[in-house]
């Protein structure tokens, strides 16, 4: 699960013990990412999805995905999405873009 702490080595390990580096360059031919960007792309995803539908505080939705410090968090958040979990929530006024 994305929620979860991940290393490149955990990863490969769950793909059957595979050599870091071998899984490395089989997930990013497989998918353009390297495999820690990818799971970071998926809790943004996850993120976003909550800053829109929900009124959870960004301390928690941080958790809900997989990060225990929210000004890490948030910094990535920022780093992804051009924005503050904050100012993403404020974009959206909260609604989720299925709605509009």
């Amino acid at each position: 699960s994305y929620m979860e702490p991940h290393t490149l080595g955990s990863l490969a390990e769950r793909c059957g013990g595979m050599d870091v580096k071998r899984f490395s360059y089989l997930f990013r031919k497989r998918t353009g990412f390297f495999p820690i960007d990818y799971v970071i792309r998926q809790r943004m995803l996850q993120a976003r999805r909550l800053l829109a539908a929900s009124s959870y505080g960004v301390a928690r939705i941080a958790e809900s995905v997989g990060y225990a410090d929210a000004h890490y968090f948030s910094r990535l958040f920022r780093k992804y999405e051009g924005c503050s979990p904050t100012e993403y929530r404020r974009r959206l006024g909260n609604c989720p873009p299925w709605f509009r």
